[in-house]
């Protein structure tokens, strides 16, 4: 059959992903295994935790740094692997020409999910190469999605500010590719709540109390529901 579809989503959570106690890893193979843990990776003396971060490129920095830390941990992990039991040995791209060739190459990844908040965006400055890579994506046919669980933004309103702060041309991103906690969850009201027996007999639209912002109320209102308060 069909190879299936890849996609891949990027988020600032790293930690969400390995959880290591302290100075070890704990493995479950049948039986606990306690495992030392040794960086994979050297690297530059880290950043002085008591110095201010007041750019955006301070903040990038901090990121970077944290995610080698992070990266040396994974490979550890796969290190303690049987090597017949892995498929693809992680690797820690830090080359834009090598990360390009690995994404739309090796793995011919098509679906791309971007964080906004942190991953595209610091409050009103973009991060750096964010437009680029977007707008290069979507120019080579792959398809991007952004998601965010901020509730207080319609997708109308995600899409002028992602159009605003990454400099996007007009016709490049659509409501379409905005997956907002506020029109996932009037999506959710909506399998919950509305029976196509009553739409099809004319009955009125369900009501929903909705205390939030207004692009809350909006989508809410969108999905077909007699809002009130907000």
């Amino acid at each position: 059959g069909d190879a299936p579809t890849r996609t891949l989503a990027f988020s600032p959570h790293v930690n969400q992903f390995f959880t290591i106690p302290k100075n070890q890893l704990i493995r479950k193979t049948g039986k606990h295994q306690h495992l030392p843990l040794s960086m994979a990776f050297p690297f530059d003396e880290s950043p002085d935790q008591s110095a201010p971060l007041y750019t955006t490129a301070d903040v990038t920095e901090v990121i970077r740094h944290e995610s080698i830390m992070e990266m040396g941990k994974v490979v550890n992990f796969f290190n303690a692997l049987s090597p017949s039991s892995i498929r693809v040995k992680p690797a820690l791209l830090e080359d834009q020409a090598r990360v390009s060739t690995y994404l739309t190459k090796t793995l011919n990844i098509r679906n791309y999910l971007f964080d906004c908040d942190g991953v595209l965006y610091r409050g009103t400055d973009p991060m750096p190469e964010a437009s680029e890579t977007i707008q290069s994506l979507i120019k080579n046919g792959k398809k991007v999605f952004f998601v965010t669980n901020n509730a207080a933004s319609s997708r109308s309103e995600l899409k002028r500010k992602l159009e605003k702060v990454l400099h996007c041309p007009d016709g490049l991103l659509s409501k379409e590719m905005m997956i907002g906690s506020a029109y996932v969850a009037a999506k959710y009201l909506q399998s919950r709540l509305f029976r196509k027996k009553d739409m099809e007999n004319g009955n009125k639209s369900p009501r929903v109390h909705v205390i939030g912002t207004a692009g809350l109320c909006h989508e809410i209102q969108s999905a077909g529901f007699d809002v009130s308060g907000g």
